[in-house]
């Protein structure tokens, strides 16, 4: 699916009562709802969604065929992504990439997401596998504010440069990484956290 600009697009929510009295929706802490995608680039915001664009309370499962396999795609859009999960998936060969959350952006179409959890609710990102990659968050171009937020990269197989990281963040000045974790896959290369190019601060 695609979220519109200004879009809030909630789980967590449950059919309660029944009988005279008819049904009622409420929200429930028992566990966030699942939504599983069928196509590889995952959940995506419209271009320019800003902060009041949210996903929250979702546990968001990658699906489709092609390389990358991806959770959810924040291109050129700023949205809020709150109290989620993306779990990993196998089953079949895996894809040469797989990426939890994939940002992009650049000078003219900037990405300014804030992806959290809460102190005692942490999100949850996992890669799925890979032959060549397998990242939990991939950012680049992008400023990117998270916090609360577990990251993890699935397990990499192949012989051609593989590399499983938790984070992987390049060129994303002014970005904020607070109160978060990061853990690679088994991989021949393993890394928690990478930054590089022009960070700023």
């Amino acid at each position: 699916i695609t979220i519109p600009a200004g879009l809030t697009v909630q789980g967590r929510w449950v059919v309660v009562g029944g009988g005279a009295g008819g049904n009622t929706w409420t929200r429930t802490a028992a566990g966030r709802t699942v939504l599983n995608n069928t196509m590889n680039s995952g959940v995506k915001f419209a271009a320019g969604a800003p902060r009041a664009t949210v996903l929250d309370g979702l546990d968001v499962r990658p699906g489709g065929s092609g390389s990358p396999l991806v959770g959810i795609t924040i291109a050129s859009a700023s949205p809020t992504l709150r109290d989620f999960a993306v779990t990993a998936v196998g089953g079949g060969a895996p894809p040469v990439e797989a990426l939890g959350i994939r940002v992009t952006g650049t000078p003219g179409a900037p990405a300014n997401p804030r992806i959290e959890g809460t102190a005692t609710i942490r999100s949850l990102v996992t890669s799925s596998a890979a032959s060549s990659r397998s990242i939990g968050l991939d950012g680049l171009g992008a400023t990117i504010d998270t916090q609360y937020v577990n990251y993890t990269g699935g397990p990499v197989s192949g012989a051609l440069n593989p590399i499983s990281a938790g984070l992987w963040i390049f060129n994303a000045t002014s970005s904020a990484v607070r109160d978060s974790a990061f853990r690679g896959g088994r991989s021949p290369a393993c890394i928690g956290a990478y930054f590089g190019g022009a960070l700023g601060n």
